[in-house]
């Protein structure tokens, strides 16, 4: 494989790393708008006021199984967006450690040198440990690449089901919280 080949490869999955932080972003840009809507709509406190006065005006079974109801997809829904909040924040930190012994195309390699010594390294870097190096750094990103994209699709599973139960739970306490049960 020639170098410039390499270079794409490694460009390509550099490629796949920024889209998947991308669309991790603006997942979590829409859940923090969706969850801002629910806290400052106005429902969280209706909700409130359903529920604390079927609760204490309890006098039937179908007033416990509802109120049962509303608790269990509640947890639900804060179980799902935590989960779903701690897959995509890890999908955008997923890292992994660097094979080659220094790397010349890894900037914390890179860094830990002085320029002297940057340069001297360079400058003695033949074809092969250049296309060494680049195999590397396609190889260590492919993995860090898999690992996002790994968290965000859980992340992704556990934001649908908290949208889910966070729509079921609208329905329950507007719409059969104000029915008498």
């Amino acid at each position: 494989m020639k170098i410039h080949d390499a270079y794409k490869n490694l460009d390509r999955v550099n490629y796949w790393i920024q889209n998947v932080d991308t669309k991790s972003s603006y997942l979590l840009v829409f859940f923090g708008i969706i969850l801002t809507i629910f806290l400052t709509s106005g429902f969280a406190s209706t909700s409130l006021m359903v529920i604390h006065e079927v609760f204490r005006n309890v006098n039937s079974v179908g007033q416990i199984i509802f109120l049962f109801i509303v608790i269990v997809t509640f947890l639900y829904f804060a179980f799902c967006s935590y989960k779903g909040l701690k897959n995509v924040l890890r999908s955008l930190v997923a890292s992994t450690k660097n094979r080659l012994d220094r790397s010349l195309l890894y900037f914390g390699d890179i860094s830990s040198l002085s320029i002297d010594e940057f340069h001297k390294e360079v400058a003695n870097l033949d074809d092969e440990r250049l296309l060494k190096d680049i195999h590397s750094q396609t190889h260590i990103a492919s993995l860090i690449c898999q690992k996002k994209f790994k968290y965000y699709n859980k992340g992704i599973k556990c934001f649908k089901n908290a949208l889910a139960s966070l729509a079921l739970l609208i329905f329950i306490v507007l719409f059969l919280g104000g029915l008498s049960i």
